[in-house]
């Protein structure tokens, strides 16, 4: 290769890594940077920041729950938010411990949800249960119709994904329990005006 194709291919090498550093960084919490302005913060873990705009775009990134939520009252959106944000609080918990540890944080998530499975059983009798289900939110109507939807296959199938979904979010919270306790978090995402906790 000739010199100037050389220096073409590494400064193709270089922007690439860039952009992929771009890329990591801007999916994640960060910390800080000393003397820049700074984001709005919807939460911070022990110093590192997760910024409205992060919420936001993990809340963009879940169609599902965007679907449900759209159109509701602002106190359902703020519960949603503030759920998908706590989700977000044990994410970093997790990875924290899992650097703490000296591992993968990928690693450490497989290890504590190596076990959750969902059996056929339980697939039945949700089915059954989320078919005769009242719901007593407009959120909670959209999910049942969602999961509903179509033949009774694609409906126990649906359900399954969604409750292996929501075992392993279980286990994971569950496993940040005792790290929250010893955690330094501050949440800023406020309730609507007199909506409360």
């Amino acid at each position: 290769m000739d010199p100037a194709g050389k220096e073409r291919a590494g400064s193709s090498g270089a922007l690439l890594a860039a952009c992929l550093a771009l890329l990591a960084a801007s999916a994640c919490p960060r910390r800080p940077t000393p003397g820049a302005p700074r984001p709005a913060v919807a939460a911070e873990v022990n110093g590192q920041i997760i910024t409205v705009e992060d919420l936001e775009r993990r809340l963009g990134a879940d169609r599902e729950l965007t679907d449900e939520i759209a159109g509701l009252d602002e106190a359902s959106v703020y519960q949603a938010k503030r759920s998908l944000l706590e989700r977000m609080i044990a994410d970093v918990l997790i990875e924290q411990e899992a650097r703490r540890r000296g591992v993968a944080p990928d690693d450490l998530r497989a290890s504590i949800t190596r076990d959750v499975r969902v059996t056929d059983t339980e697939v039945e009798a949700s089915y059954r249960m989320a078919r005769d289900y009242k719901a007593p939110s407009p959120q909670l109507q959209r999910r049942v119709h969602r999961l509903l939807a179509g033949s009774e296959e694609e409906g126990r199938a649906r359900i399954r994904e969604f409750a292996q979904r929501e075992k392993i979010s279980v286990a994971l919270r569950s496993f940040a329990i005792p790290l929250r306790q010893q955690a330094t978090i501050v949440v800023h995402v406020k309730p609507p005006p007199g909506k409360g906790e």
